[in-house]
């Protein structure tokens, strides 16, 4: 069981399946006749919801991000928080929030960005705090669409076996 912090309820729903596609990613077990098997099996996922929509009450938001954060590396047994959306602001909340989880010895992951084609790379947070392990996704001929000084990590993310299918993660 998570948490679901614009619905209320267990963080179980996801109307969008990014959150599940990642998840699926990392901690996805291996069932006959599927090729897909998640890097960390073993793995247990807590899903935290923070958002549900672009809307203006239900889009993603630094506060309710940085609630999520701050809810996760509260959990028991929980050591890493994976942040697989974005912002372009440097938000105090989100940066406390990023600080007290790995204040806390949890290993904080999170997106570079999503920027693809000719969009300029810009430091996108909480993956461009020091205290983040930045991640960004290559593309079919192994180019990073975001790039910069606060990239620490690449890996494939387009075509990525997922549970619904294929994912651009």
């Amino acid at each position: 069981p998570g948490i679901d912090l614009v619905a209320g309820g267990d963080g179980s729903t996801d109307t969008f399946g990014h959150g599940t596609a990642v998840a699926a990613v990392i901690a996805a077990r291996q069932v006959p006749g599927s090729g897909l098997v998640g890097v960390a099996p073993a793995a247990r996922i807590v899903p935290v919801r923070v958002y549900a929509s672009d809307d203006r009450d239900a889009g993603p938001t630094a506060a309710r991000t940085a609630a999520g954060i701050e809810w996760a590396s509260q959990q028991p047994g929980v050591k890493v928080i994976v942040v697989p959306l974005t912002t372009e602001s440097d938000e105090v909340v989100l940066r406390d929030a990023v600080n007290a989880a790995t204040a806390r010895g949890v290993l904080v992951v999170a997106a570079a960005g999503n920027a693809t084609g000719s969009q300029a790379p810009t430091v996108q947070f909480p993956a461009g705090y020091p205290e983040a392990l930045s991640v960004t996704a290559l593309d079919l001929s192994g180019q990073a669409p975001v790039g910069g000084v606060h990239v620490e990590v690449a890996a494939p993310g387009q075509q990525v076996l997922a549970v619904a299918g294929l994912s651009d993660c």
